[in-house]
């Protein structure tokens, strides 16, 4: 009898898969909310990932300062109340890097990654990196979803499994 000695707990399955749809729509949220705005004279596009990264050693990504920027600082969390409002402040040429969060308790474990990509990733024509780094990372069986706004402001794209999943557009 497969698993008799392991048995699944459905019960923790159906509260994780409820609590990472819950910080799905935290920062989805957060991004259109970003859209329906005008941008700050300075801003610059994001891309989180909202994945399996647990804790902030996180070697398989390099740092645009060459150390995780949280380290040593109270945690932070995508349920925190000032979430939307950190995510303007990331929204800034000097901290252009991926913004890392664990699916566990929806902690930010990292800022200003640079994740790798892949040029050759298929995206609507006219999209940029940030977009097919979103593509390719999500491929990633770590990676559950990789969420793009764009450089102006008027989109948010989510990509999971190396494909757009969701677009929102900003009405003009």
């Amino acid at each position: 009898m497969a698993g008799s000695h392991n048995p699944v707990n459905l019960t923790k399955i159906l509260e994780a898969n409820k609590r990472i749809a819950h910080y799905e729509e935290i920062i989805l949220d957060a991004l259109v909310a970003m859209t329906k705005g005008s941008p700050p004279e300075h801003t610059h596009g994001l891309l989180i990932l909202l994945g399996d990264y647990y804790g902030q050693d996180l070697p398989e990504f390099s740092y645009r300062e060459g150390q995780n920027f949280l380290v040593g600082q109270e945690p932070r969390y995508v349920t925190d109340d000032d979430f939307p409002e950190f995510l303007y402040e990331l929204a800034d040429p000097s901290r252009d890097g991926a913004v890392i969060v664990d699916r566990g308790a929806g902690q930010i474990a990292a800022l200003d990654v640079l994740v790798e990509t892949d040029i050759n990733s298929e995206v609507e024509p006219g999209l940029g990196m940030r977009h097919k780094t979103a593509a390719h990372i999500s491929k990633n069986p770590r990676c559950i979803a990789a969420f793009v706004l764009n450089e102006t402001w008027t989109a948010v794209r989510v990509y999971k499994t190396g494909r757009q999943d969701f677009v929102y557009k900003k009405d003009r």
